[in-house]
């Protein structure tokens, strides 16, 4: 039976940004993320922190300094959009701290998707709604977030969630 929380995989970002700006605090739990963690335990951590770093930039060592100076500061969900360059290299470094839940960002396709999941990313945000991309994070084990979701679009992931099969959430 699917739950609030199976759709939650599929919007997380969308909510969780715009509470970025209503919730300024981190909220140091201090907990270390298993890399073995499963969507469930990601969404778990995701909610509980509330606030990540996102990096996009021309240059993979400014996005290199920029996130290890976001994670000095106390960040613990980090972001590279496939946009910067080498970004699933830096997902796989940032991976290895074992205190981080790291995701690869602007992921437009299935391919993209496997690329993430091979690096290390335990989630992939989407600035669009493609029930194909949806289906494959699930099927990798990934939480599939949208970030310019209209109703339109949260619906359709909504639905594309709800019809992948439970052996894949």
């Amino acid at each position: 039976m699917h739950t609030w929380m199976d759709f939650a995989f599929s919007v997380l970002t969308f909510s969780l940004r715009s509470a970025l700006f209503t919730h300024g605090a981190i909220h140091g739990s201090g907990e270390v993320f298993l890399a073995a963690a499963n969507r469930k335990t990601t969404a778990e951590f995701i909610a509980r922190e509330r606030l990540s770093a996102i990096i996009r930039t021309n240059d993979a060592e400014v996005a290199r300094k920029a996130m290890r100076a976001a994670v000095d500061g106390g960040f613990r969900i980090v972001e590279f959009t496939l946009t910067t360059p080498g970004a699933l290299t830096l997902v796989g470094e940032f991976v290895n701290n074992k205190n981080l839940v790291v995701g690869a960002g602007t992921v437009m396709t299935v391919d993209q998707v496997r690329e993430a999941k091979a690096a290390g990313a335990h989630f992939v945000v989407s600035p669009i709604c493609d029930p194909e991309v949806v289906a494959e994070a699930a099927a990798c084990g990934l939480i599939s977030t949208i970030f310019r979701a209209t109703l339109r679009q949260t619906l359709a992931t909504w639905r594309s969630t709800f019809r992948t099969p439970a052996s894949r959430v």
